[in-house]
């Protein structure tokens, strides 16, 4: 349903909790960042991860500060990308 909407443009967020088991600098480390909100750019349903052959869904998201990138696995420099 949601990328119906996405799809019409609608606008959609998501938000992190509070990330009690990450440090401040592991957050900064990974990218992201404890009770924030993203917006919801864009759903990949069935992306296949090329190192595990398992299919996952991904969500493109975007900071809102405009500044920042997720640097975990599915990140731009992931090597499970095909």
């Amino acid at each position: 349903m949601i990328p119906h909407y996405l799809g019409k443009g609608y606008i959609a967020s998501v938000s992190t909790n509070n990330l009690n088991n990450m440090s401040k600098e592991d957050q900064k480390k990974l990218g992201i960042y404890a009770n924030h909100a993203y917006t919801l750019l864009y759903i990949f349903p069935n992306v296949t991860d090329a190192l595990t052959n398992q299919s996952v869904t991904l969500l493109y998201l975007r900071n809102p500060w405009g500044r920042g990138a997720w640097r975990g696995t599915w990140s731009f420099n992931y090597s499970g990308w095909s």
